[in-house]
């Protein structure tokens, strides 16, 4: 739209049919060409740099970008200089606020804004030139600048909130499953040591009356202790398979991670109805999957990871890789650290490989004797 209302006049000035200030100026072809063809690399430049919106492996290619749209702009400014020239700097200020820190964005729109007005002085009176980027350019290049900024703050602040709701549902689900399973392991122990004591203790009372009983009521003693018995073994195997569903979905404690989380968009795969008995790994591989989905979106700029879960002998691995920015060299902060010791105290290993433009990969591997696919 912009660059529409910028030609307009060019076109109607190499036709010789735009009047200004009661006089005709008129654009050589030559001219024209120079000025369409800065037209067309800002348009393109433009339509590259939007791609990198929300983007941030993408920053430092939109940030040249940007460099590009500037000098294309003062050059469409200095080549016609009808001063509408200034909306395409204004939209360059607003890219600003979204690809640069806000101290080198006001900077570079008062440098931007000086060069103008210079150019300016070239084609107009002083006056005019100092009136145009003072009272229009600057102040809607600076609004312009803080608006973009302040929108784009907003969204990395809304996309760190939901990475933290997306966790704390993560471990609200690992409580209630550790709750669950304490609760089974509370009631498997009263049966156990409850009715299995009275029923051991009525087997062993029966068993003496059997010896003492003769005829019908001896039938009818062993027929109680045979019931007993029967019953005993009944309350085992309950307790037995109280015990045994006392699992963690890991499933379950991964789908807010993987639903929740804006950025990077998480593909997980773990096998059907994957379950772990202890709690503790469960949590060292839950929050292990927090800390990469968070090293992906915070320090690689991920669009996408990729997460597999699977068991692998007599534990589970997990296996990560991203499309992010990479790194040449691997400086683990605390994330990695915390991860890497967690890990390795239940007996588990960590390993991160990384390459410039390639993404991360993690492997992580614990042992897990319970780990049922």
């Amino acid at each position: 739209m912009t660059l529409l209302l910028v030609g307009t006049p060019a076109v109607l000035m190499l036709q010789g049919g735009l009047e200004i200030a009661g006089s005709t100026p008129r654009l050589s072809a030559g001219r024209f060409a120079f000025w369409l063809a800065a037209a067309l690399v800002y348009a393109m430049a433009f339509w590259w740099a939007a791609r990198a919106v929300g983007k941030e492996r993408l920053f430092g290619q939109a940030r040249r970008l940007v460099v590009v749209q500037a000098a294309a702009a003062l050059a469409m400014f200095n080549l016609v200089c009808t001063g509408l020239e200034s909306t395409q700097l204004v939209l360059v200020s607003a890219q600003l606020g979204l690809f640069f820190p806000l101290p080198a964005g006001i900077v570079w729109v008062l440098a931007q804004t000086a060069t103008q007005c210079l150019v300016a002085i070239i084609h107009w009176p002083t006056d005019l030139a100092v009136g145009l980027t003072v009272a229009f350019t600057l102040p809607y290049s600076l609004l312009a600048l803080f608006i973009a900024h302040f929108a784009a703050r907003q969204t990395r602040a809304r996309d760190r909130l939901a990475r933290a709701n997306a966790e704390l549902r993560a471990t609200q689900a690992l409580l209630a499953d550790s709750s669950r399973m304490a609760e089974r392991a509370r009631i498997s122990d009263e049966l156990h040591d409850l009715l299995g004591h009275h029923l051991t203790a009525l087997s062993l009372n029966l068993e003496a009356a059997s010896h003492q009983a003769e005829g019908k009521a001896r039938d009818s003693v062993e027929k109680a202790q045979s019931m007993a018995r029967l019953l005993l073994s009944d309350v085992r195997e309950a307790v037995s398979t109280v015990r045994g569903r006392s699992r963690v979905d890991l499933g379950k404690a991964l789908a807010p991670i993987v639903e929740e989380v804006p950025r990077p968009e998480v593909h997980l795969h773990l096998a059907d109805d994957l379950e772990i008995a202890s709690p503790e790994q469960a949590h060292a591989l839950v929050r292990c999957v927090q800390e990469i989905v968070t090293n992906a979106a915070r320090h690689g700029g991920a669009e996408n990871l990729w997460i597999d879960l699977r068991p692998v002998g007599n534990g589970l691995e997990v296996v990560a890789r991203d499309d992010g920015r990479g790194a040449k060299e691997i400086a683990p902060g605390q994330g990695l650290v915390g991860m890497r010791r967690r890990l390795e105290e239940l007996g588990g290993r960590l390993e991160v490989a990384s390459e410039l433009g390639e993404g991360f990969r993690v492997a992580a591997w614990i042992p897990i004797g319970g780990a049922v696919p």
